[in-house]
This record gives structure tokens, sequence and C-alpha cells, in this order.
């Protein structure tokens, strides 16, 4: 019981950094460029491209 507890502290901690990223993500897209979804169901942020 203790080791299936010690695993989903594990994938909850690796699932909330991963929640930080996204938000830093979708704040940045909502900035500076635009926010799509593929067939799939997952999230893109499309950045514009940076001239040379």
């Amino acid at each position: 019981m203790a080791e299936s507890l010690e695993v989903e502290e594990k994938q909850t901690a690796r699932l909330r950094k991963e929640i930080e990223i996204l938000k830093t993500q979708l704040a940045q897209a909502g900035e500076n460029g635009a926010i799509a979804t593929t067939p799939r169901g997952e999230i893109v942020v499309k950045t514009p491209k940076q001239p040379p």
C-alpha cells in the first residue's frame, strides 16, 4: 500500500511541474502568438517566427 502511495505522489509532483510549464507557455502564447488544438486534442502553441 505504501508503494502505490509513493508512486502516486511522484506522479502528482511530475504533473504539477508539467502544469506549471504549460501555464507559462499559455501565458507567453497569449502575449505573442496563437493557441491551437490538434485533431487529437493536444494544445499547440504557435509563435511567430522572429526575423533574422
